[in-house]
């Protein structure tokens, strides 16, 4: 019996070795694949990369950007609509200038650049888009001029 252990034991060894061997002769390896966080949403418009913070929500479409001191640059707020529509857009209780960017699907239909926040005791500028839109993209003022964006321009959404 214990010459018969002895043999299984030995073939045992025998079988993993040769695996070993075969795995690193072919150059297979195992690799480990680490959780990713997920990746920050983002839109490409000419080259230029915008970071999105995105408000598909009537709550966060409502709140926008208002009582923020700024807006980083290079980042801005996707309002994302379930069907194209004329939303109207205020700068209600906003403290810096905004570009608006009108998007139905990818492609951009309007734009409107440089408009003011408030100055105190003067009503929000209201503007809205002269064509059916189911995304408005909000930039710091300037981007549009920057990034050389045009109406007619594609752009890539990355959620």
């Amino acid at each position: 019996m214990k010459r018969y252990s002895l043999i299984i034991f030995f073939a045992v060894i025998a079988v993993v070795l040769i695996l070993s061997a075969i795995l690193f002769f072919t150059g297979e390896n195992i690799t480990v694949i680490a959780p990713q966080e997920p990746s920050t949403p983002s839109l490409s418009v000419n080259g230029h990369i915008v970071n999105l913070e995105i408000a598909d929500t009537e709550q966060k479409r409502n709140e926008g950007l208002s009582n923020r001191d700024n807006l980083l640059q290079n980042s801005g707020m996707l309002f994302v609509f379930d069907t194209p529509g004329e939303y109207v857009f205020w700068m209600k209780e906003m403290k810096f200038p905004l570009d608006f960017i009108w998007l139905n699907g990818n492609k951009i239909v309007q734009i409107n650049e440089n408009i003011p926040a408030p100055s105190t005791g003067e009503p929000p500028a209201v503007i809205r888009p002269d064509y059916p839109v189911d995304k408005v993209l909000e930039v710091n003022a300037g981007f549009i001029k920057s990034a050389a964006v045009k109406i007619g321009d594609e752009v890539k959404i990355n959620l």
